[in-house]
């Protein structure tokens, strides 16, 4: 019990070593991708650290099951390399032991793979799209500076403001000009406010005239308003964030008979799991398959990269409809599962005792 209760520590540890390694690489990449959007104006700063936040938590879903591998690799061959195996081997643990508390340790985190995939990452997903529509909206907002024309794109009206109050949102002395095929719109306005709502994007103008006609024509018409509601161009990225990948995974076990969609993204949620355990089975085998350290790490490379780009594909091909859900990924993690398996069969000989001389 002491020397398993050592291996799990120790490959914990490790664990948490190359998962902190791979977020920080997550975290810088989006951070700067996030300060350029902000720098572009396309999200506000002030969600910035919230959407960096909530991507890394989303990103630890397909970070766990390499991170699961990557550790067990290296702890297994640092194992070996300070001869601690021998000790262990002296003391009598044997390979079965070790592969059982490898085991034990990819049940482990593939029940963590599973608790993320199926349930938190459809709700982080959910909240990341919904604050990423706010920090575009707010960011459009943003772009409004008093004393010059803001255009917010496509079909949408041209603002001029005087002055924008401490809230941030609500606007003095507002003058607005719209264009379409029939006439032209010109607003003026001592005051506006801008809303944004779950129903869309709007700027509200208050007690003021609106002028509608044809430039060079002469027959316009005025009318005076307390209260006028200009709705903004909405894109599609910005509605709808009913997309499989922020459904609950319930609903999508509900709707995967009749959306490929539905089906795809179900089967890619459900191979998290898969995908860990049968990674930590391989990275037990390929430890002990080669002696050499650069084969090892060669060959756990290219065996995870396979894995993954065939599951990948395969999750593409049920979307597409080229591949049917009822085959979808299982042949997959079939053929790698027998890979490991017959790999676990051939270490049937005792632990390496190799001395120090011999090493």
């Amino acid at each position: 019990m002491i020397l398993r209760r050592y291996l799990i520590r120790e490959t914990l540890v490790t664990f948490t070593a190359v998962l902190s390694i791979l977020m920080l690489v997550v975290v810088a990449a989006r951070f700067a991708n996030y300060l350029a959007q902000a720098a572009a104006g396309e999200v506000s700063r002030s969600y910035i650290l919230e959407l960096v936040a909530l991507k890394c938590v989303d990103a630890l879903t397909p970070l766990l099951p390499a991170g699961v591998f990557a550790a067990l690799v290296l702890a297994l061959r640092r194992f070996e390399r300070d001869h601690e195996l021998v000790a262990m081997s002296a003391g009598g643990l044997s390979r079965t032991a070790l592969a059982g508390t490898v085991l034990v340790l990819g049940v482990g985190f593939s029940l963590v793979a599973g608790a993320l995939s199926l349930a938190a990452a459809p709700v982080v997903s959910e909240r990341y799209e919904s604050l990423k529509a706010a920090a575009r909206d707010s960011a459009d907002f943003t772009r409004i500076v008093a004393g010059r024309f803001t255009h917010f794109g496509g079909t949408d009206p041209v603002f001029y403001v005087e002055r924008i109050a401490g809230d941030g949102r609500t606007m003095e002395r507002v003058f607005m000009h719209a264009r379409s095929d029939e006439a032209d719109e010109i607003v003026f306005a001592p005051r506006a406010r801008y809303v944004s709502r779950p129903g869309g994007r709007f700027v509200v103008l208050e007690d003021g005239r609106r002028y509608v006609g044809v430039p060079g024509e002469g027959n316009w018409t005025t009318t005076r308003f307390g209260r006028y509601t200009v709705r903004l161009r909405e894109e599609g990225s910005r509605v709808g964030f009913e997309r499989p990948k922020t459904v609950s995974t319930a609903r999508l076990w509900s709707a995967s008979r009749a959306d490929r969609a539905a089906s795809a993204e179900l089967q890619w949620r459900l191979s998290q799991p898969v995908l860990t355990l049968v990674l930590a089975g391989a990275a037990f085998a390929l430890s002990f398959a080669s002696r050499e350290r650069a084969d090892r790490l060669a060959v756990g490379a290219l065996f995870y990269l396979l894995y993954l780009g065939l599951l990948v594909g395969t999750a593409k091909g049920v979307e597409s409809g080229h591949l049917p859900p009822w085959i979808g990924v299982w042949p997959v993690h079939g053929a790698f599962a027998a890979a490991v398996a017959l790999l676990c069969l051939r270490l049937r000989r005792p632990l390496p005792v190799r001395t120090p001389a011999s090493a």
